[in-house]
């Protein structure tokens, strides 16, 4: 399966670099799941809203040209912004909670 087939390949890419984990789990997050980030023993949930979106994710990403207010995934380009790993290792580091 390439990059692109996978959502948020390329954010998934970085944490599996950093020897993580990004994996979205259905059960026993309710109501739409979450997805699960693990870095250095230490969990970042984001839960799902039933809105195609993961704000804190899709941040991470360029928005299409002609979107002016993106909204939903669909809305993003499959091209991470510049400083995309350090926002992500930042954004895990405050949001994650364990060891």
């Amino acid at each position: 399966m390439s990059i692109e087939d996978r959502a948020y390949g390329l954010l998934r890419e970085i944490v599996e670099r950093h020897q993580g984990t990004m994996t979205y789990q259905r059960e026993g997050k309710p109501p739409h799941g979450a997805w699960l980030i693990t870095l250095n023993g230490k969990v970042w949930e984001i839960p799902a809203r039933g809105e195609r979106s993961f704000p804190e994710l899709d941040q991470l990403y360029e928005p299409k040209p002609d979107i002016e207010r993106p909204k939903h995934w669909d809305d993003y380009l499959h091209k991470l912004v510049p400083d995309a790993e350090e926002k992500l290792l930042a954004l895990h580091a405050k949001h994650a909670k364990g060891a």
